[in-house]
């Protein structure tokens, strides 16, 4: 197969998730070749080009996905974004991978769904915690029957606030997508989704306990409606008993920790930080076994190259290898679109459900 000539925007040479993930997962896969970045100044684009050896630098996406030596298209920018660029790119083309979240809202997503359906072009959205080999290691009990009947799943993340830093006053508001509920919330409930089941009915509550930041670059405190707390209680298709709570906490942040209990064994997965992002310890009780221990999670399930980072990077590289096989073989890309609008409506109804004290509508 030749090479997929990408174009990344969001491809700052200086900080972000494009270089600390995208960048570090491509350079080690063979499918793809960086031919295009883009970055909202050109100078800023001449050194990220320089940097990562693209051969193209452009300051306006309309250039990139426009460029005759693109194929496909990473989006990696601020979400408010990600419709307009997605829907240049297919218009162009161009196959699109699209970092979570998809879109602002679901319109926007039924938007993107229809055009990637009419284009006929392979879409793929950045969920990429299911590609973490231990998450497969997981569910590959859960399917085979190794845990048996899964009767509960309890998963918590306690983590700093990741917003409130210089520069980033404009996360403060829900309408910017750069809260609680809009990233982290789904990306840990996709671990659980994808080893365990979806939600089949359930009930939540959102809140916003850091109402007022206080940054250093700015003089005023700003105020804030970003959702920074939630909690959800359901069921999973299969019956398992879900309990989750997800919350930026003003100290000792313990990260994340997921524990599924089966009829035949119980397994813990933990992390620092989200566990989306993060290598996790893993440990459990299979078999009868009576005493929680350490698993190793067997080298068959990472399925890139070893120079790959054992960072946030090693499930960016899994998601990306995804990627290049849809395209190559002429399939959708798991998850698509479509899946990510799903993922949207789920949101969507959890505020419905913390705003009006009623059950999940799924």
């Amino acid at each position: 197969m030749d090479r997929i000539r990408l174009g990344i925007v969001g491809a700052s040479p200086e900080r972000g998730w494009g270089k600390n993930t995208h960048i570090p997962a491509i350079e080690h896969l063979s499918e793809f070749e960086l031919t295009a970045v883009c970055t909202s100044r050109q100078e800023t684009a001449d050194a990220a080009a320089s940097a990562y050896g693209a051969r193209h630098a452009f300051a306006d996406y309309r250039e990139l996905v426009g460029s005759a030596d693109v194929d496909a298209v990473t989006i990696a920018v601020r979400v408010p974004w990600h419709r307009e660029i997605a829907l240049a790119a297919l218009a162009a083309g161009k196959h699109v991978y699209c970092e979570w979240p998809l879109a602002r809202d679901r319109s926007d997503g039924e938007e993107m769904v229809g055009a990637a359906g009419t284009a006929g072009l392979t879409n793929m959205v950045g969920l990429q915690g299911r590609f973490a080999p231990w998450v497969r290691y997981v569910k590959e009990m859960v399917d085979d029957g190794t845990l048996g009947q899964i009767y509960s799943v309890n998963a918590r993340l306690g983590i700093p606030h990741g917003y409130q830093r210089p520069g980033m006053g404009w996360a403060a508001k829900k309408e910017a997508g750069n809260h609680l509920l809009a990233i982290y919330v789904p990306h840990q409930l996709e671990l659980i989704f994808h080893t365990v089941g979806r939600l089949s009915e359930g009930s939540a509550q959102v809140r916003t306990h850091f109402s007022s930041w206080a940054l250093p670059d700015e003089p005023e405190p700003i105020e804030a409606d970003a959702p920074d707390n939630v909690a959800l209680h359901g069921t999973l298709a299969g019956g398992a008993t879900l309990s989750f709570h997800a919350a930026f906490v003003p100290a000792a942040a313990t990260g994340w920790r997921l524990e599924i209990y089966g009829e035949k064994g119980t397994v813990i997965a933990t992390a620092r930080s989200g566990g989306h992002t993060s290598v996790n310890r893993l440990e459990g009780a299979l078999a009868g076994e009576k005493e929680i221990r350490e698993l190793d999670v067997p080298e068959r399930f990472r399925l890139v190259p070893e120079a790959v980072p054992s960072t946030a990077a090693l499930n960016v590289a899994h998601a990306y290898r995804e990627f290049a096989q849809a395209i190559a073989g002429g399939r959708p890309a798991a998850p698509d679109f479509a899946y990510g609008l799903k993922t949207l409506e789920l949101l969507a109804s959890i505020e419905a459900s913390s705003e009006r004290g009623v059950r999940l509508s799924l």
